[in-house]
This record gives C-alpha cells, structure tokens and sequence, in this order.
C-alpha cells in the first residue's frame, strides 16, 4: 500500500528538524520556533511590536507561505529587510527568520522551479 504523507506532516517534521539542527549544531541551546501560518497586517503589528523587540538569538520565526498573497509577500519583504531580522531564508512555501544580534545580515533564497 502506497502511503502518502501530508504537506502538513512534511512541514512540521521539516520545521523540527531546523529547530533542533539550531539547538545541536548552532546555538547549542534551547531555541524557540515560532510558526505563523499566515501573513496580514494584524499579526504584522504582533510580530513588529511583540515579538521582534523581545527576540533572542534562540528564537526563530517560521512564516508559512509567505507569497500567499500579494499582502503577504510584501508582509514578508518588509519582515526580511527589518534590521533586526539577521538571517532570513526564503524557501517559497516556508520563510525562516533568525534574530542573532552577533552576526552580519545575511537572506538567502531558495529558487522553486
């Protein structure tokens, strides 16, 4: 029997897998995976007045389908330009932002053919 795994599945394992390869190999410490699962200005306004000033160099935001909308992209855009946001990645599907204050402003992307 051919068994499928959902998107969902494959995402949450996907997301661990980051959060634990920064806890082991990173920061060797606990690290703190937020998810948003989607992009408007309301929880732009969360995330630029709650939770972008509390982060830590621990702390990753995982945002899912940052190109959901035009909203959402431009949302997501305005996220990975934030001074405070060190390493953005861009997976199409999945953006990842790290908040280490020790390290210079690096966004990588990730093409989807």
């Amino acid at each position: 029997m051919n068994k499928r795994i959902s998107r969902k599945s494959k995402t949450d394992e996907f997301i661990q897998g980051i959060s634990l390869f920064y806890s082991r190999e990173i920061d060797l410490g606990e690290v703190f995976p937020l998810v948003i699962p989607h992009l408007n200005p309301e929880i732009y306004q969360q995330i630029n007045q709650d939770l972008l000033p509390k982060a830590q160099k621990n702390s990753i935001l995982f945002i899912l389908n940052p190109y959901e909308s035009t909203l959402s992209q431009d949302i997501w855009d305005t996220l990975v330009d934030d001074p405070r946001v060190i390493h953005s990645i861009d997976l199409f599907d999945l953006g990842i932002l790290r908040f280490n204050p020790l390290a210079n402003k690096q966004h990588f992307m990730l093409k989807k053919s």
